[in-house]
């Protein structure tokens, strides 16, 4: 089994982040147009950071593609701690 055949099947079994996002707002008993606002209480932030996680390491998003969907830089995405 080749690199590329473990990537197909990653991809094709990929959660919609958007999906991901709803999850764990709805999850934490946010809204998710909460978790898109500029800002940085502690509980937002928090669940930002744990979405960044899942996105990036489990799911396999790039930093860009989160930064966009969340609303911030993507060294916001890299520097989030990994909390799960």
């Amino acid at each position: 089994m080749g690199c590329d055949t473990i990537w197909a099947e990653r991809l094709e079994a990929r959660i919609p982040l958007t999906q991901l996002i709803n999850s764990v707002a709805e999850f934490a008993g946010v809204e998710p147009q909460e978790l898109c606002q500029s800002g940085r209480k502690t509980m937002v932030a928090d669940i930002r950071s744990i979405i960044c996680f899942l996105a990036a390491r489990r799911v396999g998003y790039s930093g860009e593609i989160i930064a966009r969907s969340l609303g911030i830089t993507r060294s916001g995405v890299c520097r989030s701690p990994p909390q799960v």
